[in-house]
């Protein structure tokens, strides 16, 4: 994470910040009593509501302990910027998972009972039903030692992996997502992390010549041989990095490697990528 600029394990000067997003659907009467269950903890924490104009204009008043976030896109930053998170049972809730960060998770429809209740099994979040949440007069304390837990204090760590991809991750591992919108494109410096992943993962340890995963610093320093002798392409599915390929220069040749994350193996992406890959070159 040092190596790559992510940052690691600190504690946050000032005071906690929190996400609270009900999904699109969430009506105006929801977010308000929210707020209701909420408002005791607003002393000691600032918010931020991401919603629809619709369901948020009531609160344009509140003053500066609440901010408001129209932007779905806006969720994606906040997510890596607050401390913890309250959201609904849907979308947002694999994003939480894949984050690491602590939250609460609140089943706010009949559709995400199902997701809600195999999440609330891995005890990866505090779990209510939306009815228990805001008719509950213990919710402040909850946040409070949510904010000052080690999870708190460490999910930084995963910040990366909060990217809005999580059910599209799902669908594509599952085969459902159509594999018409998939992209070959160069390498860029920002991909350093995701091909770090991709090659200490244990297929491609097991079958690499030195058999042992690489460390940071030197995969860093491989990555400075890239050019005109090294040249590697991304390969994205729906905007989602899922593989890589890469041509070596040798003699009058090329030598070439490639790789999918294991999690979308077996489902035809690695040629699909080959493919492309002939066209490109």
């Amino acid at each position: 994470y040092e190596w790559f600029g992510y940052p690691t394990s600190e504690r946050r000067s000032g005071r906690p910040q929190i996400l609270v997003s009900l999904g699109g659907a969430a009506t105006p009467e929801s977010w308000r009593q929210v707020f209701g269950a909420l408002e005791p903890n607003m002393e000691s924490s600032d918010y931020v509501f991401v919603g629809s104009e619709n369901a948020l204009d009531q609160f344009a008043n509140t003053g500066d302990r609440l901010r408001l976030e129209h932007s779905s896109s806006g969720l994606i930053n906040e997510l890596k910027q607050t401390d913890i998170a309250i959201v609904s049972a849907g979308v947002s809730m694999y994003e939480l998972l894949a984050s690491g960060k602590p939250g609460i998770v609140l089943a706010t429809a009949a559709n995400q009972l199902h997701a809600f209740q195999a999440g609330r099994k891995l005890k990866a979040f505090e779990a209510f039903h939306f009815d228990a949440f805001v008719a509950s007069n213990a919710i402040a304390p909850v946040i409070d030692q949510l904010c000052a837990s080690d999870r708190s204090l460490a999910w930084l760590r995963s910040r990366s992996l909060v990217d809005h991809f999580g059910t599209l991750r799902l669908l594509l591992s599952l085969g459902l997502q159509p594999k018409d919108h998939f992209e070959l494109r160069p390498f860029e410096t920002a991909d350093l992390p995701f091909l770090l992943r991709l090659v200490n993962q244990g297929s491609v340890v097991s079958s690499s010549f030195s058999l042992s995963a690489v460390a940071p610093k030197e995969h860093w320093e491989w990555s400075q041989t890239i050019g005109t002798r090294r040249r590697i392409w991304i390969f994205e599915v729906s905007g989602l990095p899922i593989g890589q390929c890469r041509l070596d220069s040798e003699g009058n040749g090329y030598i070439l490697s490639y790789s999918i994350e294991e999690l979308f193996q077996g489902r035809g992406y690695s040629k699909l990528m080959l493919k492309a890959l002939i066209r490109e070159i």
